[in-house]
């Protein structure tokens, strides 16, 4: 699937409209329909929505009705400015900033969702997502959020049961599961799955880079923490008003090994999960690139 496009135009993954401007939209698939009416000048796919205009200030002004509506137009990623949750794209040059979520065919003129049939050239990531002491794969609320994130891209749960198995035990299957993973793999971990992402991210060298959110330290006090691995990409994203785990000994503990990102608010399980889910987008994407 692809969208056609005008002399310039905003694309938008219908994702995140769904996300994101619910609240101010309504029903989205309605909006679509209206908006994608015959003469109204907007198309759509199975993944995106596309608005044109003759000129850049029409642009300029429909980029603030979307920031009106909830979207986040551009981030900073690795000191380059580029679009996030929309994309300005010309039809001949494509986006005018770096886009990593799009694909633009200038001989055709049509754009498509990275990821999607229309990119013969994408590779899924693939996810390794390791959940909290009392969770399952089947309960964990943030192993689901990253499943509904990422559907590009493969994402696993191994269930690897912290409440039955030793830490040897637990070391063992982890280190079996993401080798058979194969290829390189992204390990995410929140609480005290965030102590065995980094501990397996030091020990088992197919993992590319490793993400901590909240994570737990306490739960092996007879077992020291081991070395950074030299070359391993850390991220760690905290909630400073998390209520289980104190998330300043992790900013201390890896303040010289990590990138390390801190809201204000959210708590341990991370009510601000969209937050959560964009910080490890753009940990990923900024290792891949």
């Amino acid at each position: 699937m692809s969208i056609i496009l005008e002399v310039i135009n905003i694309v938008i993954p219908i994702h995140k409209l769904k996300k994101k401007c619910s609240t101010t939209l309504g029903n989205i698939e309605a909006f679509l329909d209206e908006q994608t009416a015959p003469g109204r000048g907007c198309w759509r796919d199975e993944h995106l929505y596309r608005e044109g205009a003759m000129n850049s200030m029409d642009i300029q002004l429909r980029l603030e009705e979307w920031k009106r509506n909830g979207l986040s137009l551009t981030r900073m990623n690795a000191g380059i400015l580029e679009w996030n949750d929309v994309c300005v794209v010309d039809s001949f040059s494509g986006p005018t900033l770096p886009c990593r979520w799009l694909k633009h065919n200038p001989d055709k003129q049509v754009v498509w969702l990275a990821g999607t049939p229309g990119d013969e050239n994408y590779t899924p990531e693939t996810i390794i997502f390791l959940h909290g002491k009392e969770s399952t794969p089947d309960t964990s609320t943030s192993a689901q959020a990253v499943r509904d994130y990422f559907t590009n891209d493969t994402v696993l749960v191994p269930d690897y049961k912290p409440l039955e198995r030793t830490h040897e035990e637990i070391e063992e299957y982890l280190a079996d599961y993401i080798k058979n993973a194969g290829g390189d793999v992204s390990i995410v971990g929140i609480s005290l799955g965030g102590y065995w992402a980094y501990r397996m991210g030091c020990k088992v060298p197919n993992v590319s880079r490793c993400i901590m959110l909240n994570p737990s330290f306490r739960c092996y006090p007879d077992i020291p923490v081991i070395s950074a691995r030299t070359g391993l990409p850390i991220s760690i994203i905290v909630n400073m008003d998390d209520d289980i785990v104190n998330p300043a000994d992790a900013i201390e503990r890896f303040q010289e090994h990590a990138y390390i990102k801190t809201f204000k608010r959210g708590g341990h399980r991370f009510n601000n999960r969209q937050a959560m889910l964009g910080e490890i987008e753009k940990a990923i994407n900024s290792v891949c690139d």
